[in-house]
């Protein structure tokens, strides 16, 4: 079970530095096109690709690309830090229990839930990908609500999310008010966010840590 461990991490790791680098290769271009033509443009929120891709000298296809490249690095991160902290517990012993019974109780499978879900809550950084990750981009609250999630959150989770602005793409821009309930979700880039989180991860400047 451990080597397949390492294998999961790895492979997340790989696509998470294959997501960062993407957007980052699609900043620079947008940034060299915006400094040939003299003109900085921020734009609220990116819902139309064929028509705000030129805006910002790409081809619509290029952005099309990033609200998944999103999606696709929030779930993975999420997924990649539980399993650090399974990893970690692993380490620690407290999941002996794994190599010796046939079976786990109920009780020891909340446990060991509990034990990875709390890797997610100890940094605000990663706090704030989790609430993106359980209101948007593993599923929206439209279609799967929790008990807290009023009308202005639900339509909130199917909106457009990607902006860009000061040389990054970002979502969180923007906020709905509905219906007497006003929602929105912390606002963050995918770049800057894989800078700050990389000495959390143990990430040295895009060099793998996992082998």
């Amino acid at each position: 079970m451990i080597r397949n461990t390492h294998l999961a991490l790895a492979n997340l790791e790989s696509g998470l530095f294959f997501l960062r680098d993407s957007v980052a290769a699609i900043e620079f271009k947008v940034d060299q096109f915006q400094r040939s033509s003299g003109c900085r443009r921020d734009i609220l929120t990116l819902f139309d690709a064929e028509n705000h891709a030129p805006m910002l000298g790409l081809e619509p296809r290029e952005l099309a690309l990033i609200e998944p490249a999103f999606a696709w690095f929030t779930v993975s991160i999420c997924s990649y830090i539980r399993l650090q902290g399974f990893m970690k517990a692993e380490q620690d012993r407290e999941f002996d229990w794994l190599e010796s019974t046939p079976q786990p109780t109920s009780s020891q499978k909340q446990m060991l839930k509990a034990r990875c879900a709390s890797s997610l809550k100890d940094v605000e950084e990663v706090e704030t990908l989790r609430r993106w990750r359980g209101k948007v981009y593993a599923h929206f609250a439209l279609v799967d609500p929790y008990k807290e999630d009023d009308l202005a959150m639900m339509a909130f989770s199917i909106m457009p999310q990607v902006g860009y602005s000061n040389g990054r793409f970002r979502v969180g821009t923007t906020r709905v008010l509905q219906l007497g309930g006003e929602s929105a979700l912390p606002e963050w880039s995918l770049t800057e966010m894989s800078e700050r989180i990389a000495p959390l991860l143990g990430w040295n400047e895009g060099e793998r840590t996992v082998d």
